[in-house]
């Protein structure tokens, strides 16, 4: 039983601190330094292998923790080890060309540790009960981003880490249900709670002049937002985040769980006072942080899924998210000179730009070559396909204040998987979108008192919002897109073998 318990606390913990321990590199400019990169995802392998070792035995007078102990480290060096020497042949294979027996025996490589990783998976989402169709067109999906990302690795190497970050979140997410499934102990509350400390640490990073060591911009922008309220200040680029918008609409992911939780405080009427606490510092902090970051576009979409979620589960219909779903193609087709004539939006006019901050030009730009048919459409480019197909050139323009103008995304999550997975990843990925979405609908329907589920289709109703003028749940907002595997997780999980009620 203690076993258990201590199991359980491992999982919570890492589960509340994991965003931001990936993230800790950013701090002292070392993200790109492999080893370091490495060392971060230790942690996540440490639980992993505690999730699912056998008992031991042990004969001998020493603590049955320190010879766990050992056993995990040992296990660890040789994960570390195997990596680098998998690295080396890939290198030689793919990259250099060296020779044919280098080629066979990379793909021997891929061939195995796919089936033992698709093995390992099929064995933990049957223990989970997970359904079947959100099953199998989520591992379609990550397997296409693998395969995104390996394909542009050829040129850029290091992105081959980015493989593994993927393949150890998705373990680690999948095996720490496994383990909070005994006792139906809590999941999606540790992994929200993990995002409010995440947005938690950054503020208090930047008001103790920290600084984010990885330089993207040029020069600083005023917050228009802050400015309508009489507070001049340019726009704060946080210590841990990817980017300054980017970091924004995380910060109305925090607001969107937050508010759902508070929503569903004040309806229950609980006492729960760590409740309210965690609760109103969640959005007090979320709204902080996407003003400072200027991110109109995530203060636009957090009040409408707030209201919303406000609603649920009255009008829960998987209907709805189908409609919400539409958004994100629908609006490629906006014509900007609509939304400037709105004098509600004239205030969030930045100088110099319109409504959309030129996100018109890019999605013209991206979609003009798509009416000219080629079968790479079908299957895409790869990661950062608007790089490789060169269509970023016609729009790297209006960035002028960024460093690397050549890796600036396409603004719109359907348009940007078209470029990256092509039609068939587009086809997925809106097809697990959705079948996610309608498996929450039916949870909270049957289940409203549950807090978990409420903050799942909050955020959820948020990713489909947003997407519609970012990439997210795309790998390049890897904060949300670990996030997104999470509520994966959940919404695939038969909720009677796992999620905790509300009472």
């Amino acid at each position: 039983m203690a076993r258990i318990a201590r199991k359980g606390l491992l999982n919570k913990t890492l589960l509340v601190t994991g965003i931001t321990l990936i993230r800790l590199p950013r701090i002292f400019g070392l993200e790109g330094n492999s080893w370091v990169f490495l060392l971060t995802l230790i942690p996540f392998w440490f639980v992993i292998i505690n999730n699912h070792l056998p008992e031991i035995k042990n004969s001998t007078r020493i603590p049955r923790v320190i010879i766990l102990a050992g056993f995990q480290i040992l296990l660890l060096f040789n994960i570390a080890g195997l990596l680098t020497l998998v690295s080396a042949v890939f290198a030689k294979a793919f990259i250099e060309q060296s020779s044919t027996a280098y080629l066979i025996l990379a793909i021997s490589i891929c061939l195995f540790s796919g089936s033992l990783l698709l093995k390992t998976i099929l064995s933990m989402l049957k223990e989970i009960d997970f359904d079947s169709k959100i099953a199998i067109l989520g591992l379609i999906y990550f397997l296409l981003i693998i395969v995104a990302i390996f394909r542009t690795s050829l040129q850029k190497p290091y992105l081959l880490l980015f493989i593994y970050q993927l393949i150890t979140f998705l373990i680690f997410g999948l095996s720490a249900k496994c383990a909070l499934k005994v006792n139906e102990q809590y999941y999606l509350k540790y992994v929200f709670n993990g995002l409010i400390l995440y947005l938690g640490v950054n503020v208090i990073f930047q008001l103790f002049g920290l600084t984010n060591q990885t330089e993207n911009y040029l020069r600083a922008y005023d917050a228009v937002m802050l400015s309508l309220l009489n507070i001049k200040c340019s726009r704060i680029y946080y210590p841990l985040s990817e980017g300054i918008n980017a970091f924004g609409m995380v910060g109305g992911a925090g607001f969107v769980i937050s508010a759902a939780a508070l929503i569903d405080i004040v309806k229950k009427r609980s006492k729960d006072i760590l409740g309210w606490v965690i609760a109103c510092f969640g959005v007090g902090i979320s709204l902080l942080i996407v003003l400072t970051t200027d991110s109109r576009g995530a203060l636009l979409f957090l009040l409408i899924t707030a209201g919303i979620t406000l609603l649920l589960p009255k009008i829960a219909k998987a209907t709805y998210v189908g409609l919400l779903l539409l958004i994100q193609p629908a609006i490629l087709f906006l014509k900007g000179g609509f939304l400037q004539n709105l004098a509600i939006l004239a205030p969030l006019i930045r100088f110099g730009t319109d409504v959309l901050s030129g996100r018109t030009t890019i999605w013209q730009s991206a979609i003009r070559p798509l009416f000219e048919f080629k079968w790479i459409h079908l299957v895409g480019y790869g990661l950062y396909g608007q790089q490789k197909s060169g269509i970023v050139s016609a729009y790297k323009d209006l960035f002028v204040s960024y460093i690397y103008t050549n890796e600036i995304s396409l603004h719109n999550f359907s348009l940007q998987m078209i470029y990256d997975l092509g039609y068939i990843g587009l086809l997925v990925v809106f097809l697990l979108l959705f079948f996610i979405s309608k498996n929450l609908v039916k949870q909270i329907k049957s289940h409203p008192g549950n807090r978990e589920k409420m903050q799942a289709i909050s955020i959820m109703i948020y990713i489909l919002l947003i997407g519609s003028v970012s990439v997210i749940p795309a790998f390049y907002a890897r904060e949300l897109f670990f996030m997104f595997i999470f509520v994966w997780i959940a919404a695939g999980s038969n909720i009677k073998t796992g999620d905790k009620q509300y009472v």
